[in-house]
């Protein structure tokens, strides 16, 4: 069997298999469950550590190739307002197209939901433009970060009102 195939399944196991085994564990000691439900369990199981298996393999083959390309792209520059530029780009997208980050949005009622969309993009942009100025100058990550969070404070500070 193929090295890739085997390292999903493997994945899929290790992110099932826990869970599968606490409702199992659950439905034999406090909810008592019938043997169908049970058997149909274990199938729903199997079926989703295949699905999940595949999922990944694909995502894996098709997006590593187009990750890769667009990566090596950004970096042949040698212009860091460009990289910068182009993660900024990149993290506005990525971020847009999140399906829980449009689930979240929906869930708070008194915020239009592309406000929050919006405003978790700016700080996905922020961070990713952020973290490669802090590669390129070669600053030292912990420093970085406590500057980060202090800015971060700040602002929670004159928001929070």
């Amino acid at each position: 069997m193929n090295e890739k195939i085997k390292s999903k399944i493997k994945e899929a196991l290790s992110a099932i298999l826990p869970i599968s085994f606490i409702v199992l564990l659950l439905s034999f000691t406090l909810v008592p469950l019938p043997a169908d439900s049970i058997a149909t369990f274990f199938v729903g199981t199997i079926l989703l550590i295949l699905g999940m298996e595949l999922f990944t393999l694909g995502a894996e083959i098709s997006m590593s190739a187009i990750g890769q390309g667009i990566g090596s792209h950004i970096a042949k520059s040698k212009n860091i307002l460009y990289i910068i530029f182009m993660l900024f780009i990149l993290g506005t997208i990525i971020t847009i197209a999140e399906p829980d980050l449009k689930i979240l949005a929906t869930q708070v009622s008194a915020i239009p939901s592309y406000v929050t969309i919006g405003a978790v993009s700016i700080g996905v942009r922020y961070i990713f433009s952020n973290r490669i100025f802090a590669n390129y100058i070669q600053n030292k990550s912990f420093l970085f970060i406590i500057c980060f969070l202090f800015v971060n404070f700040c602002f929670n500070m004159f928001c929070s009102k």
